[in-house]
């Protein structure tokens, strides 16, 4: 008869180190203030948790370089919870730029 501990151990169970390693890259990237970082995280085929980070990331940077960088996930990410990250990023940086893509009309996503 097997065990509950059995059954967990035998339940393959996603392996998260490549996100740790992301996680610690975007840690160092944060304190360089090096935006292309986060650029490259929103880019790739990310976990939503990484993007969500990258998202934040990059609003607590508080540079207006960082605003081209948000407007992808704003208009493209398929989860509406970094969209809505993205949003909330941009208006939280509060430059002029800013401005327009928050104005664009926002996809409508078939589910």
């Amino acid at each position: 008869m097997k065990t509950a501990v059995d059954k967990l151990v035998q339940r393959k169970l996603p392996d998260h180190t490549d996100d740790f390693r992301t996680l610690e890259k975007m840690e160092w990237a944060f304190s360089k203030r090096d935006i292309s970082t986060f650029q490259s995280v929103l880019e790739a085929p990310s976990s939503i948790v990484l993007r969500i980070h990258a998202v934040c990331m990059l609003a607590d940077i508080k540079n207006e370089q960082a605003v081209p960088s948000l407007c992808r996930p704003l208009q493209k990410d398929p989860s509406p919870l970094v969209r809505h990250e993205a949003a909330f990023a941009l208006g939280q940086l509060g430059f002029k730029s800013a401005v327009p893509p928050l104005n664009a009309p926002w996809p409508t996503l078939i589910f």
